[in-house]
């Protein structure tokens, strides 16, 4: 069974699947895709798909996309607003899955064309929620809410894998990957960029610690 390198954000949708190409054919570049293998997974993948959560979670989302301008309508709008003066989260809620839906499909367009760009092959599409697993010796996550939610989950786990944000364990000059959800092209670019960077050194950092 090979040791599992895995990438983690919050939906698994914009980077922690680029994250795992760019940490695959880096492992076989270096000879160790033999003993190592890279996966990844999101903390929150059921959340963002059901809207299941607080208001005080999807605000974030929802501020942004009515800064935006383009996701809801003028009446969806208007009972958006009215959900949230309400307090109602299942009201809410609907027009989350609908801006969640909206920015997922606008996020995987601008990652095909950066993989274009940057000639990275072998992207999943299925997003897969983080759960406990033996066989994985590290995780790296994109940014330090996604590695709360690791810790979070592995918590009261018997199985401690080296758990840490990927600009930390490559010695990066930046704090994390910055989540560019919902945010626009340039800012996804950006971010795709620095996991071309930033992966195989987290790598290097990772097979150090665990050889």
């Amino acid at each position: 069974m090979k040791k599992l390198i895995e990438a983690v954000c919050i939906g698994n949708n914009g980077r922690s699947p680029p994250a795992e190409a760019v940490a695959k054919r880096y492992l076989k570049v270096i000879g160790k895709d033999n003993e190592y293998d890279a996966i990844s997974s999101g903390t929150r993948v059921s959340c963002t798909e059901t809207g299941g959560r607080a208001i005080e979670y999807m605000r974030p989302y929802i501020e942004l996309a009515l800064v935006r301008g383009d996701v809801f309508n003028r009446q969806e709008k208007s009972d958006l607003e009215q959900a949230l003066a309400a307090n109602d989260p299942q009201a809410v809620g609907v027009h989350f899955s609908k801006l969640v839906q909206a920015f997922i499909a606008e996020e995987r367009n601008y990652r095909a064309e950066a993989c274009t760009k940057y000639g990275l092959e072998g992207v999943k599409e299925a997003r897969d929620q983080t759960v406990v697993n033996p066989n994985v010796v590290a995780i790296m996550t994109m940014d330090k809410k996604a590695l709360e939610g690791v810790q979070q989950i592995y918590k009261d786990a018997t199985h401690q894998p080296i758990i840490a944000v990927v600009s930390n364990l490559a010695g990066s000059q930046y704090d994390e990957i910055q989540n560019s959800f919902g945010r626009g092209k340039q800012a996804y670019f950006n971010s795709f960029e620095q996991i071309l960077q930033e992966v195989p050194k987290a790598i290097d950092n990772i097979l150090a610690r665990t050889n």
